[in-house]
C-alpha cells in the first residue's frame, strides 16, 4: 500500500536553487533507493522531474514572494508483478494562506502589482477598510519610489563620458618627471621656448592687465617669461603639486599664486579674469570644448584667450619610425604616439566656445637629439609621455632598436644625429563686446568689384 513520507522528508522545490536529488549532508528527503517513472524504469539524475515554474515578476525566487511554497515528494509503491513504482506528488498549500505576510502578503513585499492581482491580495487590501482610491494611490507611490531606485541604479551604472587620455595617468607622470628635479630642468628648453613666444603674443596687444590665469602651468615656464609691464598678477594652475611647486623659492618679476587644479575642469568667478593663457598643455584635456566654455565664462568682456598646444605632426618622425617598426615585427600597428588635433579643428573649436575674431598660427620646432633613444628620454623627462586610455605598457627591445634603425635611415642628419618636429599651434580669442569691430552687413558695399577690376584693366 503506497504511502507519504512523513513532512520533514519532503523536497522543497520551490526556488531555482532546489537540486534533484539532494544530498545526504543537506536538510531535505533522501530516498532509500533511486526513484521510479511510472513505466517501471530507475529516474535518472541528469533527467530530473519538472519543477515549479519560477515567478514571472521581478526574477526572484518564488520562496521570497510565497511564504508557503508547494511542496513535493514521491509517493512509492509495488505494481502487481511486485516491482517497485513511484510518481511525483504536488501538495498546494490552502488558497487562504496564499497570500499571507504583513498587509497584503509577503509576495506582495517587491511587487504592488503583484499585490494587487495575486490569490485574495485585493480582498485582504479591501477588508482592511482600504478605499479603492487609498489602494491605488498606494500603487503609485510604491511605483513612483521603484522608478526612482532603478533610474539612480542605471545612472550609476551608466558608462562614464567617452575618454581618450587617462588624466590620472597624466598627473602621475607629470610627479615623477618634476620629482627628479635635476633632470626635469634639463629638458625646460621647449617649454621655455614656447612661454617665450605666448608672452610675445601676450605684448603685441597694448593694454595692461590686471590678473591672468595660466592653465597647464607646470614648473612657471610663463612666469618666467613675463614681467610687470605687462600684467600685476598671474596665477598659476596645474593638477600635479610637485611640478607646481618644485621652483617655490624662484623670485618672479610679477605676483604669482599658485593653485592645484585640474585645467580640464577651471573654477573661476564669471567674469573675473583679464586674460587666460595656456601654454602646452591644452593637447592633454579630453573636453576641449567644455573647457573653453568655462575660459569664456571666466573672461571679462572683451577678454582675451591665447593657447599653444602640440599639432597633428609633431613628432611625425617618431610617430611613422614606431609604425614601421611594430608592421615589421609584430605585423600590426600599436597606439605608441598620443593623437593630437588638427590644424584645421582649431578655428571651429574656438567658434564652439563662444569666441569671436579667431587667430590661428602654427610653428614648427625642429630640436636635433643624438639618438631616437635620447629623443624618448627627454619626453619622458618632460613628462609628455604616452597617456592614452587603452595604451600599451611596454615596448619590447627588438621593435624599439628596429625603430632606431628606420628613424637614422629615414631622418637622419648628415652629422648622424636625427630631427624632432613639434608642430605647435597657437590660438587667439576674444570675448564679444560691444566695443569689438563687426563686419558690415551683407549686401551694404558701394563698390563693385567689376567695375574696380574693369578700371584696373584699362590702366594697364
Amino acid at each position: 500500500m503506497s504511502h507519504a513520507p512523513p513532512m520533514n522528508q519532503r523536497i522543497s522545490t520551490a526556488g531555482p536553487d532546489s537540486a534533484y536529488p539532494p544530498p545526504h549532508n543537506q536538510s531535505g528527503y533522501a530516498p532509500p533507493h533511486p526513484p521510479m517513472s511510472e513505466a517501471g524504469r530507475p529516474m535518472s539524475a541528469y533527467n530530473p522531474p519538472p519543477m515549479r515554474p519560477q515567478s514571472q515578476y521581478t526574477g526572484r525566487p518564488q520562496s521570497q514572494y510565497n511564504p508557503n511554497p508547494s511542496s513535493q515528494y514521491y509517493q512509492h509503491g509495488k505494481n502487481k508483478n511486485g516491482a517497485h513504482y513511484g510518481h511525483l506528488v504536488t501538495q498546494e498549500p490552502d488558497r487562504d494562506t496564499a497570500c499571507g505576510g504583513d498587509a497584503c502578503g509577503a509576495c506582495c513585499k517587491y511587487n504592488t502589482l503583484a499585490c494587487l492581482f495575486c490569490c485574495n491580495g485585493w480582498l485582504r487590501l479591501c477588508g482592511r477598510g482600504m478605499s479603492i482610491k487609498d489602494i491605488l494611490s498606494q500603487l503609485n507611490s510604491r511605483l513612483y519610489t521603484t522608478g526612482k531606485e532603478t533610474a539612480r541604479e542605471y545612472l550609476d551604472k551608466a558608462a562614464a563620458p567617452f575618454e581618450v587620455f587617462d588624466r590620472r595617468a597624466k598627473r602621475m607622470q607629470r610627479d615623477r618627471a618634476a620629482a627628479r628635479t635635476a633632470d626635469s630642468r634639463e629638458v625646460d628648453y621647449l617649454r621655455d621656448e614656447v612661454a617665450r613666444r605666448v608672452a610675445d603674443r601676450l605684448l603685441d596687444i597694448k593694454r595692461r592687465y590686471h590678473t591672468v590665469v595660466d592653465i597647464g602651468a607646470g614648473c612657471g615656464h610663463l612666469a618666467k617669461a613675463v614681467d610687470d609691464d605687462m600684467l600685476d598678477k598671474l596665477i598659476m594652475c596645474e593638477m600635479s603639486p610637485t611640478a607646481l611647486n618644485r621652483d617655490i623659492d624662484q623670485e618672479y618679476d610679477v605676483e604669482v599664486e599658485r593653485r592645484v587644479m585640474d585645467e580640464e575642469m577651471p573654477q573661476f568667478e564669471p567674469e573675473t579674469l583679464d586674460a587666460v593663457v595656456s601654454s602646452l598643455s591644452m593637447h592633454w584635456i579630453n573636453d576641449l570644448p567644455g573647457m573653453m566654455i568655462q575660459v569664456r565664462k571666466a573672461l571679462v568682456p572683451d577678454g582675451v584667450f591665447i593657447g599653444a598646444m602640440f599639432g597633428g605632426d609633431s613628432l611625425f618622425e617618431l610617430r611613422t619610425s614606431l609604425q614601421l617598426a611594430d608592421i615589421e615585427r609584430d605585423g600590426g600597428i600599436a597606439a605608441r604616439v598620443s593623437p593630437l588635433t588638427d590644424t584645421r579643428d582649431m578655428g571651429s573649436l574656438i567658434g564652439r566656445a563662444g569666441l569671436t575674431l579667431s587667430t590661428i598660427d602654427v610653428d614648427n620646432i625642429v630640436v636635433n637629439y643624438p639618438s631616437m633613444l635620447h629623443l624618448i628620454s627627454d619626453i619622458n623627462a618632460m613628462g609628455e609621455g604616452n597617456a592614452v586610455v587603452h595604451r600599451l605598457q611596454f615596448i619590447k627591445r627588438d621593435t624599439l632598436l628596429a625603430a632606431s634603425a628606420i628613424y637614422k635611415e629615414m631622418h637622419g642628419n648628415k652629422d648622424g644625429t636625427i630631427p624632432a618636429t613639434f608642430q605647435v599651434i597657437y590660438m587667439i580669442g576674444w570675448k564679444p563686446d560691444p566695443s569689438q569691430p563687426k563686419p558690415l552687413p551683407r549686401g551694404s558695399g558701394q563698390t563693385s568689384l567689376g567695375e574696380l577690376f574693369d578700371s584696373t584693366s584699362h590702366k594697364l
